[in-house]
């Protein structure tokens, strides 16, 4: 999908406790996280890290979605909410609105994009050195 020349405006909002849990070990944690920073400088690509400090977010319970719209808006956005073994595609008004209030939340409480690629840095350098992984606080300081 990014690398068709016609390609889409993606946002993405991760939050830090989905890039802390150790999957496959220091090598492959560092491996993907430099390869979200190097996504992260894509033109069409954002990349938002919800930082730890603002905990659980209330709008999040419902579980993963995209809103999905089209440039010229000839078609309604739509939402794709994810569920255990299919993806629900909704339309209703009442339902795309109170997913775009979720997504202004998000980008109220997200580091910004130059922030979020910095973050995304320095976690893949944690993993990166001796030992295995952030340091035991689990926190970045962005100073």
């Amino acid at each position: 999908m990014f690398n068709r020349p016609m390609q889409p405006d993606c946002t993405f909002y991760i939050h830090e406790f989905a890039l802390r849990l150790p999957v496959g070990g220091s090598r492959v944690m560092n491996d993907q996280a430099m390869h979200l920073a190097f996504m992260a400088n894509a033109h069409r690509v954002s990349i938002r890290i919800i930082p730890a400090a603002h905990g659980s977010f209330a709008g999040l319970s419902g579980g993963a979605f995209a809103l999905m719209s089209d440039v010229d808006e000839q078609r309604l956005p739509v939402v794709c909410a994810e569920i255990t073994g299919a993806s629900l595609f909704l339309d209703e008004s009442a339902i795309v609105e109170e997913h775009h209030t979720v997504l202004n939340e998000l980008d109220r409480i997200a580091l910004d994009r130059g922030q979020s690629r910095s973050w995304l840095v320095k976690l893949a350098g944690e993993y990166d050195r001796p030992g295995d992984g952030p340091n035991a606080a689990g926190v970045f300081d962005l100073a």
